[in-house]
C-alpha cells in the first residue's frame, strides 16, 4: 500500500440479487452447487459511503425507509425474480435454440422450468449457464475519477488502471480497491500497529473449482517505506494474517515494479489457467516477455 491515508469512501457490505428458478431444471446437482457459489458471490455488494452529511437516523421517515430498503436487499442470497420477471424473461427465448419452457410441476406452484430440448444437449446449456454468470463485460469501462476516490493514492490508482487492469482484462470488473480486512478473516483484526490501515489495496474473491478452493487474490502496490521497519513487519503480519484465512498476496514494489510485474503476470496466468471459469474472456497465450511495458 503506497501512501499513508485512508481513502475518504468508505465501505458498507450487502448482498443483493436475484435469480430465476426456471434455470434450475437445466442444472445437475454438481453444476447446481457451482451455481450456488456463483450466485452468492456475485450477490455480495460493496457500497462506498461518500462525504455528505449524514442523515438523522432517528427521524422515524427515514428510519422506515433504510428498513424497508435493507429488507429489499438482503431478502436473498440472492432471491427468486418475481414471476412477472421470469415470464418476461423467459417469454423472449428464442424458440429455435433448443430449450423448451415448461410449467412447474405443481398445481399451487408459480414457476417454470426449462429444459434443453435434445437431453445430449443438457450439460452444454449448464455450462452455458455458469459461463453467463461471469463473463467479464465487454462494455465495462474504468472510471479514472471513481478509482481515485477508492485507492489511497495517486500512484496507486495509475498501477490499477496501466498495469493491474490489462493484466487481468474483462476481470478487473470483479477486482474490489481498499478492501477492509474485517471482511477477509474470520477473527478479530489486529490494531493499526500490527496490520496497519487494515484494509489492502486490491482484493478478488470468486468461487474455484471447488468449495475448497475458492479464488482469494490480494495485490498491493508498495512505495519506498515498505522497504524500513516498522512496515516491514507490518507487511508481514498482513501477509500472514491472509494467508491463515485463505489469501494469496502478492506485492508489486515500486523499486524493483518491471520484475514484480513479469512474476506478477505468471502468477495471474497460473490462477487463470487453473481456474478458467471466472477468467474466461483473459487472453492466457501470450507470453509476459513479449509486452515490451514489463
Amino acid at each position: 500500500m503506497n501512501g499513508g491515508h485512508v481513502p475518504a469512501a468508505d465501505w458498507e457490505i450487502y448482498r443483493v440479487g436475484a435469480r430465476l428458478s426456471a434455470i434450475d431444471g437445466l442444472l445437475d446437482s454438481r453444476t447446481a452447487g457451482t451455481e450456488a457459489r456463483l450466485q452468492a458471490a456475485l450477490s455480495s455488494v460493496a457500497i462506498a459511503r461518500g462525504n455528505q452529511a449524514p442523515v438523522d437516523p432517528a427521524a422515524d421517515d427515514v428510519a422506515f425507509v433504510g428498513r424497508l430498503l435493507l429488507g429489499l436487499l438482503c431478502r436473498g442470497w440472492p432471491t427468486l425474480a418475481s414471476p412477472m420477471v421470469e415470464r418476461a424473461l423467459l417469454g423472449a427465448i428464442d424458440p429455435t435454440c433448443g430449450l423448451a419452457c415448461d410449467p412447474a410441476g405443481s398445481a399451487v406452484a408459480i414457476g417454470w422450468r426449462l429444459r434443453a430440448v435434445d437431453p445430449n444437449h443438457g450439460p452444454a446449456w449448464a455450462q452455458t449457464l455458469l459461463d453467463g454468470l461471469l463473463r467479464g463485460d465487454p462494455r465495462l469501462e474504468i472510471d479514472g475519477g471513481v478509482i481515485a476516490d477508492l485507492t489511497d493514492s495517486g500512484s496507486v490508482s495509475a498501477f490499477f488502471v496501466s498495469q493491474l487492469a490489462p493484466l487481468l482484462g474483462q476481470a478487473i470488473g470483479w477486482v474490489e480497491p481498499q478492501r477492509p480486512m474485517a471482511t477477509m478473516a474470520r477473527d478479530d483484526v489486529p490494531g493499526a500497529n500490527k496490520i496497519g490501515s487494515g484494509r489492502v489495496d486490491f482484493a478478488l474473491e470468486l468461487p474455484g473449482q471447488d468449495d475448497e478452493h475458492p479464488i482469494r487474490l490480494v495485490i498491493e502496490y508498495d512505495g519506498p517505506h515498505h522497504w524500513h521497519q516498522p512496515q516491514v513487519t507490518i507487511d508481514r503480519n498482513r501477509n500472514r494474517l491472509l494467508e491463515l484465512h485463505g489469501w494469496q498476496t502478492w506485492r508489486v514494489r515500486t523499486w524493483n515494479e518491471q520484475r514484480d510485474l513479469v512474476a506478477l503476470e505468471a502468477w495471474i496466468r497460473q490462477h487463470v489457467e487453473a481456474n478458467p471459469l471466472p477468467f474466461q474472456n483473459i487472453d492466457t497465450s501470450r507470453d509476459p516477455g513479449d509486452d515490451p511495458a514489463l
